[in-house]
């Protein structure tokens, strides 16, 4: 009697044991790693969470849980993690009792979930609990779809471990191997392989007494591109950005693709900054060039973060991505196409800035914001005709915070949505009473991105009674710079309500000439740059002159801005500008200072006082 070969009943064991591992590794490895990621995230967000809710637990604590709407407005805006919807939210008062809850869109309660909490304090006493719960419905479809794939891998290793030659075998596992540490569309590495060679590199570079540099990347106007020709369009754009910097690499070098449209690079033996700066340059101008997307050209940028380790090989690779990342937001704060280092009160900025966006939304809830007037004066009469509305902030720590600051802010976050219409509907209201005079409200850019600037006009003019030829919206070059057939769409459409439109810092753009051909403006206003230089540069009044004849042979009415001196006025009288505005004339007041000056200089009821001696 025979036996069975022993040979291949060991290699069929094998195969059936390296089958299971293929199969069952994979998805059960994706899963605990991922569950390790989900509950690190999910305690760095409570935490986070938890201290901005004392912050508004010390500034209300005895009546802090009846305020659900801010609760809620916090949970929702406040957790920068759970962007997807698939966290759950809840916040208990000290004897347990559920405060508030929220829901992500995407939160689940038949799955498993990661759930972490952390105590809310009142100047140390606990008063209640925050808890995070996030759903990993996720990252278990994604394991189940790993795991449909290792099984069917599985299946196939151990039917044919005996067949395949051993390179076929080898060849498969390597692809695996590589999608799991590679972008699929870029064949980038991805996050996670960028972090192993970042850590990799670094300790490289010490031993070689050598510095390196982290390149944080993010694409200006990418979204632009995927809204208006498709995402299909923004995937073959991302493929030749990714050629095109590849190319400005030396060997050695690193390009990763993080997420969407943020990339980053590793570059080896910068021991100055010049190598650095000469990369990020490189890279700027070789994306700057248009794109050819199917026929179509497309323009896009990208800022750039650098930061740099020292010789010692201290740095640590998530802090030194971090540095990089805060280094991208200032060069995107900055107008963006360009590139900045990390500096060390970078961080302290942001920090700041977080602040001041969470005061930003109290005060928008609590109505905090005042409007502001400033007199708009027909040189030809010297009597005011209209007002510009200019949106104010006290606070009461900072002080009083400038629009710049805080206006750049509320772009970042959306608030400038609710916020201009809280401006809108307000400087309606205010100026329903100065008939005959004009009320003028600067937009937003980012309003016009919006579907309904057009109904929110509308409504404003209709609840506060302000009679549509009051009104005049002021926008700026830049509103037409994308989607310019929406954009003037848009205006035609205000047009029509009866409203003005008016074409604010006129010259410093990009196109003006452009776009008063395209659309008939109802005013336009003189930068306040070539005012300050009118009587000191020639450049200035030639400029200013062309800008006044320009208005004149199109019939559009002229306004200058910055008005300080007697001289500038008569200039710009001289050269037939209209109507100015400054503080020869009058600074921004107060409604009631408005009300009162309008009311004394009989503005309201036709009196004749020349509104220049009074506001001056």
């Amino acid at each position: 009697m025979t036996g069975r070969n022993p040979v291949v009943k060991v290699a069929k064991w094998l195969a059936a044991f390296t089958a299971l591992v293929i199969a069952f590794g994979p998805p059960l490895g994706f899963l605990y790693f991922g569950y390790r990621l989900e509950s690190t995230a999910i305690e760095t967000r409570t935490d986070l969470l938890s201290l901005q809710l004392t912050q508004l637990i010390n500034a209300n604590p005895d009546y802090w849980q009846f305020e659900t709407i801010r609760l809620d407005e916090l949970l929702k805006n406040g957790d920068l993690g759970g962007a997807d919807g698939s966290d759950r939210h809840r916040v208990f008062g000290a004897t347990s009792d559920l405060v508030t809850e929220t829901r992500g869109s995407n939160f689940s309660d038949g799955w498993p979930t990661v759930t972490h909490r952390k105590a809310l304090f009142d100047y140390g006493a606990p008063v209640g609990t925050i808890e995070i719960t996030e759903s990993l419905k996720a990252l278990y479809l994604k394991a189940a779809s790993i795991g449909v794939l290792s099984l069917i891998v599985g299946t196939l290793v151990f039917l044919g471990l005996r067949i395949l030659p051993v390179r076929s075998l080898q060849r498969a596992w390597d692809r695996i191997a590589f999608l799991a540490s590679h972008d699929a569309m870029t064949r980038l590495p991805n996050r996670v392989l960028f972090m192993d060679r970042l850590t990799t590199a670094i300790a490289g570079a010490s031993r070689r007494g050598q510095a390196l540099t982290v390149h944080s990347l993010d694409l200006d106007h990418f979204k632009d591109i995927n809204d208006t020709l498709g995402h299909a369009a923004g995937d073959t754009l991302l493929r030749q950005f990714v050629a095109r910097v590849s190319g400005c690499l030396r060997q050695g070098d690193t390009l990763a693709r993080l997420s969407g449209d943020e990339f980053a690079i590793i570059q080896t033996g910068t021991n100055d900054a010049e190598a650095a700066v000469n990369l990020a340059k490189r890279a700027i101008a070789a994306v700057e060039q248009p794109f050819d997307i199917n026929g179509q050209e497309a323009i896009i940028g990208i800022s750039i973060g650098m930061a740099m380790t020292g010789t010692d090989g201290d740095s640590d690779p998530q802090q030194l991505l971090k540095q990089a990342d805060l280094a991208l937001y200032k060069s995107k704060d900055n107008g963006r196409n360009t590139y900045h280092f990390f500096e060390e009160e970078m961080d302290a900025e942001l920090q700041s800035r977080k602040a001041l966006e969470v005061d930003l939304r109290k005060a928008l809830h609590a109505e905090d914001f005042r409007l502001f007037y400033q007199p708009q004066i027909d040189l030809a009469s010297q009597r005011i005709v209209g007002l510009e509305a200019l949106l104010r902030w006290h606070h009461p720590v900072r002080g009083d915070v400038p629009p710049k600051e805080f206006i750049r802010v509320a772009e970042g976050t959306g608030l400038i949505i609710p916020l201009s219409e809280w401006v809108l509907r307000t400087a309606c209201r205010e100026a329903l009473p100065w008939a005959p005079l004009s009320v003028a409200v600067n937009l937003s850019p980012l309003q016009f991105q919006q579907r309904g600037l057009v109904a929110m006009v509308e409504r404003a003019l209709a609840e506060t009674g302000l009679p549509a030829s009051r009104l005049e919206l002021e926008i700026t070059e830049e509103i037409l710079l994308n989607d310019t057939e929406h954009t003037l769409d848009v205006l035609n459409r205000l047009r029509a309500l009866g409203v003005r439109i008016a074409m604010d810092d006129f010259g410093i753009g990009y196109s003006s000439l452009g776009y008063l051909r395209r659309f008939p403006f109802d005013k336009i206003k003189i930068d306040r740059s070539f005012v300050a230089d009118l009587n000191n540069s020639s450049d200035a009044q030639a400029i200013v002159r062309a800008i006044i004849g320009l208005s004149q042979a199109l019939n559009i009415h002229i306004n200058a801005e910055g008005v300080e001196t007697l001289e500038q006025a008569n200039q710009l009288m001289a050269d037939g500008c209209q109507e100015v505005q400054g503080f020869l004339y009058g600074a921004p007041m107060s409604n009631t200072a408005i009300g009162d000056l309008v009311t004394s200089l009989g503005i309201l009821s036709g009196a004749d006082d020349p509104a220049l001696k009074a506001a001056s």
